[in-house]
């Protein structure tokens, strides 16, 4: 096979839990619980692991299919705020693009500032995981961060949010 390099083989373990019945694990009926049971402890489930293996081969390369697509268009245009700097992009596609624009930015660098901030107002750890965006404790904090932030940065704020889905439950929560 060509281009072999490109490609990784990769078993991924997927662990994954399901709600079983302590009745179905036991085999006892509804109407016969024995000695050991009761009725409340047999309408009891918990959470059964399950695990399958899977085989892939994952293409680490995007210049394989970049040059395809570039070998059977008349045109291919690249556009986006956050490409640059090309020449970067350009060595990972292997594609020679002989018209390039780069535009500067618009809000001179002096304006700009970039932070990344650990914790909330209130001492909470702001680290948007799955498990910690249900939180309300996160959700609040970070809705804190962004009102105290607006009060002393004036023109406003930009804020950027991993998901749309993210950012529609914050906005919810703190509607």
């Amino acid at each position: 096979m060509r281009r072999m390099h490109h490609y990784r083989a990769v078993l991924m373990e997927v662990i994954d839990f399901e709600k079983q019945a302590l009745t179905e694990d036991l085999n006892i009926s509804n109407t016969h619980v024995n000695k050991w049971f009761s009725k409340a402890q047999a309408r009891k489930s918990r959470l059964v692991e399950r695990r399958s293996l899977s085989l892939n081969f994952w293409c680490l390369s995007p210049a394989l299919c970049m040059r395809s697509l570039a070998e059977n268009t008349y045109s291919l245009i690249l556009a986006s705020g956050t490409l640059a700097p090309l020449d970067a992009l350009v060595a990972e596609l292997q594609l020679e693009f002989p018209v390039r624009l780069e535009a500067g930015h618009v809000v001179p660098a002096q304006r700009v500032l970039a932070a990344c901030v650990a914790r909330g107002p209130k001492g909470a750890r702001l680290c948007a995981t799955y498990a910690n965006q249900n939180a309300f404790v996160f959700q609040d904090d970070v809705g804190c961060l962004l009102l105290e932030a607006s009060k002393c940065v004036p023109g406003g704020v930009l804020c950027f949010f991993p998901s749309y889905g993210l950012m529609d439950k914050m906005i919810a929560r703190w509607e």
